[in-house]
């Protein structure tokens, strides 16, 4: 009743309910209930902004808020399909030729995420493309970061092949050089776009250790840096590709 006060606005319990569960699903790095509150504020605010008179605070505008927040087209915040998302497979299989099998897989299971019935603690899909170089693995990658209207975050494991290489990607541990200076690449790339096609490309050259990381991000969809702050990999799309057995499937043929 104070917001609905202090901004001479009408806020529905529908905006509210709202609030909450777009706060926990995609804010995992804040607290409740200040980051619901947070939403609905910036809401009413918009009414001031816009000079509007009819002041009611509904389930979409809690939708645009947090688009805005997360820099993501509103239909996906609203787990609404798009006209993108509907022509998801057209558009792919008209971009990367001959891998309709890979490409009907990897449309399955946006779709079943889009629905709302994916795990909540697990990234939106996680796929490995295997294949020689020139079949279409990062090609499909940054087609379906275009379609979805998110950003491609394009890690190469080349650069990853030392044990220390760890430190690289979620920060140095205490003690050690380096711990001072960030929470690390991978760390850093999550909490500036929560939302995303997370791509580890030649995923065989790097190093166990690292590849070790990857475990963390599927079974609990989130990564924790050598400080101890976490990155939220939920609502990202998980991709490796790989070269591995490439030159002896080749060699099989002939």
């Amino acid at each position: 009743k104070y917001f609905e006060e202090y901004h001479s606005a009408s806020i529905t319990d529908e905006s509210i309910e709202a609030a909450v569960k777009l706060s926990i699903k995609y804010q995992a790095d804040r607290r409740l209930p200040d980051k619901a509150i947070d939403l609905i504020d910036l809401a009413c605010s918009r009414f001031k902004i816009n000079d509007k008179t009819d002041r009611v605070v509904c389930e979409d505008q809690i939708h645009n808020e947090m688009a805005k927040i997360l820099k993501v087209p509103v239909e996906q915040i609203a787990e609404r399909e798009t006209n993108n998302l509907a022509n998801l497979e057209k558009n792919l299989k008209s971009s990367i030729y001959g891998q309709d099998h890979a490409i009907d897989s990897l449309v399955d299971k946006i779709h079943v995420s889009q629905s709302g019935l994916k795990s909540s603690d697990k990234p939106v899909g996680s796929f490995i493309f295997l294949g020689p170089t020139g079949t279409g693995k990062s090609a499909l990658s940054k087609s379906l970061a275009n379609e979805l209207g998110v950003k491609l975050v394009r890690l190469d494991m080349s650069e990853y092949q030392e044990k220390h290489s760890v430190a690289k990607l979620i920060g140095s541990p205490p003690g050690y050089v380096g711990h001072d200076s960030g929470s690390g690449q991978l760390l850093n790339h999550l909490q500036e776009n929560p939302n995303c096609v997370l791509l580890f490309d030649e995923i065989e050259k790097a190093h166990p250790d690292v590849s070790q990381i990857l475990l963390q991000i599927m079974d609990n969809g989130k990564v924790t840096g050598s400080d101890g702050k976490e990155a939220d990999a939920r609502n990202c799309v998980i991709i490796l590709t790989s070269n591995l057995g490439a030159a002896q499937a080749e060699k099989n043929k002939i």
